[in-house]
């Protein structure tokens, strides 16, 4: 158990040495960058010997560090954390590579290895805690070390704003965890999940209103509706850093804290949960359909993926959203990094047309001869994301379909929109990885590009994430993930009744030939729309000119920037506008006049001190010198005249006392 305890804590702390590293060494790039992935190398290797030792799954480790006030900070050692740690640091080990070629040229080199160190140390602090407090703290670390990230090149304005969108959305959620948090101590006087997990939990209004908190902190940190609207923006960042923090862990974090309190969610809780995460994987899986951005594209599809591991959360299976999570990190992680080895090599690329972009997918075409490795990568892990039988991503959405068609079959009427919304959105997951295939490595070259090198930094994660995509690393079964390692190991996070249970055994099969019908129908339709014979294959920029305002409004996110800019930004400006005219107007109006006040009783007071105070002072002072000018003839020396004047004052003091007496 010392051994566990070693072994969490090194890995944990070992990100933030190299936070300190790259800030005191910030001109030493490849230096900074060389020993930033060694210690993350490091950690991933203890997290890997943690999870295989597996001492974990029969007694779950917790331990606290005893402080002040009876505040007992510590860490969490169970199934959930082993999972996540293994993730966390695994994910970002290949990022770390990956950003050996891709950055290298980068000024912030640096810094930007530094940057990747504190999120990495944050999300295993937000993974390992044992606590509400200590998970929320790491929580805000967590929003703040993204900032960072996204906002790095923070000289581009859109990725300046673009990290202030993602950190004042995200702090919305936030207040609703916090408020949950409070609650769920009130009521309870403790916030460790070990304890909580021992109580029978009532369920009350009270805890109601605690299980929509965690809900709205989930669904800011998850990118969910109607929170939705930062992820896309945050492509601004670096390509790397869209694998690490908006494909594989920063996004997982609020799926990760359903998961961890699921035990204390309202069952009101769990259904709207389903209906908003099933919601929001329809939306954005249409908005993704129409992108022509390569990273917006997987930025929607990150967020209709975890659209589904909500969902999966809402109708009981939290198992099979973990994962999911699971396998989404990778397989996202690999078409990120697939994503920006296209855009490295689109650096490259040559056109005359001044509106060149090498992330528009419409200028790229042909490159799975120029980069084969990136094109194979991308195949694989795109056949995962569209749940192609066989690819890890059919054994983890299948198993969340399936569960929701057997809840719904359980509660009956309009719950069934779930699963029926679940496999349009399976059906619009195939089109649009299909149509972003095609586009990019399929059909005549819009742009010219020789051939790419392909460097081992660049190849070996995108080979690595590919293996990690196959199905057969997660379950021998191709078809299904009951009985894998994953599910043994996830088992206890479900929450479906017998019924539901038995209704999923019945459905499965029938869903495993609807949704890889679904998932090759989607394919087959994208190759004949987009395929090498389409328009699409040649033309740059097709003609749009015939689209209707459902499409336009689809493809612009569903005007949700603009209805939020009307709902609650231009309310504020105005308000702030009037604050302004009325600080400019009135109260500096009346500043001004009080100081306007104050000069001109100051040349008042200046006047009457000049005229009067140090007129009579001049006065006295003339006076004075008058009478002395005079009374110094007096003194003349001569004894005779001396004597008159002691007559003269002798008479005037008789005078004056004889009139005193009469």
């Amino acid at each position: 158990m010392e051994r566990d305890i070693i072994i969490l804590l090194t890995l944990t702390g070992l990100p933030i040495i190299g936070l300190i590293i790259g800030l005191m060494l910030r001109k030493h790039h490849r230096l900074v960058s060389s020993i930033n992935t060694g210690l993350i190398g490091i950690s991933f290797i203890l997290a890997l010997t943690i999870y295989l030792s597996g001492s974990f799954i029969e007694n779950p480790l917790e331990y606290k560090f005893q402080w002040m006030l009876n505040i007992w900070p510590g860490f969490l050692l169970n199934s959930l954390t082993a999972l996540l740690i293994v993730i966390v640091t695994g994910v970002s080990l290949l990022v770390h590579i990956f950003s050996l070629e891709y950055m290298k040229h980068d000024q912030q080199l640096a810094k930007y290895y530094a940057f990747l160190g504190l999120f990495t140390f944050s999300m295993l602090g937000v993974v390992i805690a044992n606590n509400f407090l200590q998970l929320f703290v790491f929580w805000e670390l967590v929003g703040f070390s993204s900032y960072l990230l996204i906002g790095f090149w923070f000289t581009k304005d859109t990725a300046a704003q673009a990290a202030r969108k993602a950190f004042i959305v995200n702090r919305i959620g936030d207040i609703g965890f916090l408020i949950a948090i409070l609650i769920i101590y009130v009521e309870f006087e403790t916030l460790y999940f070990t304890t909580l997990a021992d109580y029978s939990i009532e369920l009350n209004g009270w805890m109601m209103v605690a299980g929509f908190g965690l809900l709205l902190g989930a669904l800011g940190k998850s990118a969910q509706f109607p929170l939705l609207v930062w992820l896309p923006d945050a492509m601004e960042g670096p390509t790397p850093v869209s694998a690490l923090i908006h494909a594989a862990t920063m996004v997982a974090a609020g799926i990760f804290l359903l998961a961890r309190s699921v035990m204390m969610l309202d069952p009101v809780v769990l259904e709207i949960t389903a209906f908003i995460g099933v919601i929001t994987a329809t939306m954005a899986g249409f908005t993704a359909l129409f992108q022509h951005d390569i990273k917006k594209v997987l930025a929607y599809s990150t967020i209709s993926q975890l659209g589904y591991m909500l969902t999966g959360i809402g109708v009981g299976a939290a198992d099979m959203s973990m994962f999911h999570l699971t396998t989404h990190a990778f397989f996202k992680a690999g078409l990120f990094l697939s994503a920006g080895s296209v855009i490295h090599a689109m650096h490259h690329a040559k056109s005359d047309d001044p509106n060149f972009d090498e992330q528009d997918m419409r200028w790229m075409g042909g490159l799975r001869k120029k980069i084969p490795i990136t094109f194979i990568s991308f195949v694989v892990c795109g056949m995962a994301l569209a749940g192609l039988p066989l690819f890890s991503g059919f054994l983890s959405k299948d198993a969340i379909i399936t569960q929701s068609l057997a809840w719904a079959a359980d509660k009956g009427g309009l719950y069934y929109a779930v699963p029926d919304l679940a496999l349009i959105t399976a059906l619009l997951t195939a089109i649009y990885i299909g149509r972003l295939l095609l586009l990019v490595f399929f059909g005549n070259e819009r742009s010219t590009l020789d051939k790419q090198k392909e460097p081992w930094s660049i190849s070996v994660p995108l080979i690595l994430l590919s293996i990690l995509s196959i199905g057969f690393v997660y379950s021998l079964n191709p078809f299904g993930a009951e009985g894998s390692t994953l599910q043994q190991l996830l088992g206890h996070l479900n929450r479906a009744t017998g019924k539901v249970t038995e209704l999923t055994h019945i459905f499965h099969f029938g869903m495993v030939i609807i949704s890889s019908a679904i998932a090759l129908f989607g394919l087959g339709y994208a190759f004949y729309y987009y395929g090498p014979k389409s328009k699409y294959s040649s033309k740059y920029g097709p003609d749009f000119s015939h689209k209707k305002r459902l499409v336009l409004i689809i493809e612009n996110n569903w005007f949700l920037d603009k209805v939020y800019h009307v709902a609650f930004v231009r309310p504020f400006e105005i308000i702030a506008g009037v604050f302004e005219y009325v600080d400019r107007k009135v109260v500096d109006g009346f500043v001004n006049l009080i100081g306007m006040a104050e000069v001109v009783g100051a040349h008042l007071a200046g006047m009457f001190d000049q005229h009067v105070i140090d007129g009579l002072v001049n006065f006295v002072a003339t006076t004075s010198g008058w009478l002395g000018q005079i009374t110094r003839r007096i003194q003349s020396g001569q004894v005779q005249l001396q004597f008159v004047w002691a007559l003269i004052g002798i008479a005037l003091i008789i005078v004056c006392i004889k009139f005193l007496m009469i």
